[in-house]
């Protein structure tokens, strides 16, 4: 699976620190890690053409990442006319933006899945499509990891009610295009603190 394209090219996050710990050894240690890469890429269209002079001995899944519902159309669209792309991830969770996650908002979702069922009865998307959830935690499942791993802060992390994944999958039910769900995502808003206080990570504020 090729890391999430956009529309627009997206720049890297400038801060010092994009991921915690930088070693196996430590991430093993202490239970987990941060990163906070943004969704660096070079835009749809320049990644096809990348992934294009690749030599591949396997199927390859372009995964999208957008900021509108009819952007991941957009970019699905263009990957699909390649003969190097397999299928379609639609990537509804990541968590390096500054905006709450599309897989926490079903009308979103539901806009986004209009969007590329459109595009797809239009004949413009033909490939397999799946689709990238976030790992929805209830807020009592957020202060069982709270107490399970103290050297991370979970405040900022969202949380969903009772339930939401059971409704989330009987909306995408709706939509057979869908062929696979992948399950999930990274935690959005989880923290660490070094002894000064400051985050061991550096988020992207722009």
């Amino acid at each position: 699976v090729v890391g999430s394209l956009t529309l627009e090219d997206q720049p890297e996050n400038e801060g010092a620190v994009k991921q915690w710990p930088a070693n196996w050894a430590t991430f093993l240690a202490e239970g987990g890690g941060l990163n906070c890469h943004r969704m660096q890429n070079q835009g749809t269209e320049a990644g096809v053409d990348t992934l294009e002079s690749v030599p591949l001995d396997r199927p390859a899944i372009v995964s999208h990442a957008a900021f509108a519902p009819e952007d991941y159309a957009a970019s699905m669209v263009i990957a699909d006319c390649s003969q190097s792309v397999a299928g379609h991830e639609v990537n509804v969770s990541c968590g390096n933006t500054k905006r709450q996650p599309f897989a926490y908002d079903l009308e979103a979702t539901k806009k986004t899945l209009q969007a590329i069922g459109r595009a797809i009865t239009a004949g413009r998307i033909t490939k397999p499509v799946w689709w990238k959830i976030a790992p929805f935690i209830t807020i009592e499942e957020r202060n069982e990891l709270a107490g399970r791993y103290p050297r991370f802060n979970f405040d900022l992390v969202p949380t969903v009610p009772e339930g939401y994944l059971e409704a989330y999958l009987r909306v995408l039910f709706c939509y057979p295009f869908i062929q696979a769900v992948v399950i999930g995502n990274t935690l959005s808003g989880c923290r660490a603190f070094d002894e000064h206080g400051q985050t061991v990570t550096s988020p992207f504020e722009g």
